[in-house]
């Protein structure tokens, strides 16, 4: 028999490891246990890639894209839009040089007109001691009209044949060898010199034709009215288109190079004539 010490002893013991004693074996917690402070850890300490992460996800990169846009929207209208009076200017000297070869411009001022960076422009340009007009006009930064009728400038060692227009409107053809010529607007022989030989008046002769078309006035001159054959009269236009009229002033033919446009102003040249009108 065990003694009631004994049996105390073993009550204690079968608390302690009983199913129903609320303790759990060693074995049992370290198992356990485990996961617990392995969870513990990861929650505690902060992920090393969190902010990389976030960064390089695709709703950061679309907002990031958006506000760069945004910014350059916002900065582009303000680069563009600077253009003045001064640019018009440049960009006016700039073709002169180029298409005239003028290098002496002065007094260029510019106005703003209506319109998209719309300027119109001139300014003056000093040729053998003379000056002489230009004008131009800038519609959204580019030059779109430019007249100047003024002679070319003789370049620093150019033997050259020299064009300058007088002061009474006809123009001076001047070759190298001595020989000077004078025409008119229409590109005919005023006079000449005595020591223009025939090669040198062919040299004077298609350079006064090159001038006249690269200093096209805006409007044609108006045509000559001339008499023609038996009785009759001839409307000659400046590039040799000829319209015929009979004695009774009906037109009766025109040369194939005219243009329909040609023909009326010749006809309405005739009435003007008849009326007594100067053309």
């Amino acid at each position: 028999m065990m003694s009631d010490r004994d049996q105390a002893g073993n009550d204690a013991a079968s608390e302690t490891s009983g199913p129903n004693s609320g303790s759990l074996p060693i074995e049992s917690l370290e198992i356990q246990d485990l996961p617990s402070a392995a969870m513990t850890t990861k929650q505690d300490v902060p992920p090393q890639t969190g902010v990389t992460e976030s960064m390089t996800s695709r709703p950061f990169i679309r907002r990031l894209t958006t506000l760069l846009l945004t910014t350059a929207a916002l900065a582009g209208p303000g680069t563009a839009m600077a253009y003045d009076t001064k640019d018009a200017i440049r960009a006016c000297e700039s073709r002169l040089r180029s298409e005239y070869g003028l290098r002496d411009l002065r007094d260029a001022h510019a106005v703003q007109i209506p319109g998209d960076k719309h300027y119109r422009v001139q300014g003056k340009t000093e040729v053998d001691d003379r000056q002489y007009p230009w004008h131009c006009e800038v519609d959204d930064r580019k030059v779109v009209d430019l007249r100047y009728r003024g002679p070319r400038p003789q370049r620093p060692g150019d033997d050259s044949v020299r064009v300058r227009r007088l002061a009474s409107g006809d123009i001076e053809v001047r070759v190298p060898v001595g020989c000077r010529a004078i025409y008119d607007d229409r590109g005919d022989l005023v006079r000449r010199d005595r020591d223009c030989g025939p090669r040198e008046m062919r040299h004077a002769d298609d350079t006064i034709a090159d001038y006249l078309r690269a200093h096209r006035r805006e409007r044609e001159l108006p045509p000559q009215i001339l008499p023609g054959r038996h009785g009759g009269t001839e409307v000659v236009f400046e590039d040799r288109c000829v319209v015929h009229y009979d004695h009774s002033d009906r037109r009766t033919g025109a040369h194939p190079s005219c243009r329909d446009g040609q023909i009326l102003e010749a006809d309405r040249a005739m009435r003007n004539d008849r009326r007594g009108h100067r053309y």
